[in-house]
C-alpha cells in the first residue's frame, strides 16, 4: 500500500475527506483502492459514526454496503 495508504492517511488526519478520496481512487490495482476506501469507511464510522455517509461513499467507492437489521455490512 506503501504511499498511496499514507497519503490517505494524511488526508484524513488532517479533516480533508475528499482529498483522501482522490488518493483512495489512484492506484491502478483494484484490490488496493478497495482497501484505500474500506480504510476511509472505517475511519468515518470511528471518528463520528457517519453511518449516512459511509452509504454514499459507495457511490463514489468499489465497496459495496449492506444494511440488515440496523447493522452494517461493509463488503471489500
Amino acid at each position: 500500500m506503501g504511499l498511496h495508504s499514507e497519503a490517505v492517511n494524511i488526508a484524513l488526519e488532517n479533516k480533508m475527506l475528499e482529498e483522501a478520496k482522490i488518493y483512495a481512487d489512484r492506484p491502478e490495482n483494484e484490490d488496493l483502492r478497495k482497501r484505500l476506501w474500506l480504510q476511509i469507511a472505517i475511519h468515518m464510522l470511528e471518528s463520528k459514526g457517519q453511518f449516512e455517509e459511509v452509504i454514499k461513499l459507495t457511490k463514489d467507492s468499489p465497496l459495496k454496503i449492506e444494511v440488515n437489521d440496523n447493522e452494517l455490512s461493509i463488503i471489500a
